[in-house]
């Protein structure tokens, strides 16, 4: 797995970037619709009460995309199994509650070879971000190693 960070480092870029995503989002999900694949989003299905390994078990299958977002402790406490996602998290992935999840869920993914794609979802922070790539990028360390993502 190759992870790299790229950033917008100006307003203007930014919006440039974001204009350029939708278009590819947009024809991303109509294509993903027409074969039936489907995603799966760690952050929001451990929002909604659920175990997020347990929905890609069920999915993986059918999946072409996982984004990974880990829930903040005070979000958790507040909203899981009342709400059923959230847009962004304040943590960075591997900060929060669902970190283990999302460990297993890398896990797994290794394990049965999958080929999906996997995004990091967190507040855009410079310092989330680069949290978030270094956790992930030691989790995908531990699976190339022939460990398991839990042994880190």
């Amino acid at each position: 797995m190759n992870i790299e960070w790229i950033a917008a480092h100006s307003p203007q870029a930014k919006g440039r970037i974001e204009r350029a995503f939708q278009t590819a989002q947009d024809r991303l999900v109509k294509g993903l619709r027409q074969v039936g694949a489907n995603d799966l989003d760690t952050g929001n299905t451990f929002i909604a009460g659920h175990n997020p390994l347990d929905y890609l078990k069920a999915l993986s299958k059918y999946m072409v995309h996982c984004h990974i977002k880990d829930v903040s402790p005070a979000l958790a406490a507040a909203a899981r199994g009342e709400e059923t996602g959230i847009g962004s998290s304040e943590v960075y992935v591997g900060g929060g509650v669902n970190n283990e999840n999302i460990r297993k869920c890398m896990e797994y993914f290794h394990q049965t070879d999958w080929a999906g794609v996997v995004s990091l979802e967190c507040s855009g922070t410079g310092e989330n971000t680069r949290k978030s790539v270094e956790w992930m990028r030691g989790v995908v360390k531990g699976l190339k190693k022939g460990g398991s993502a839990l042994e880190l």
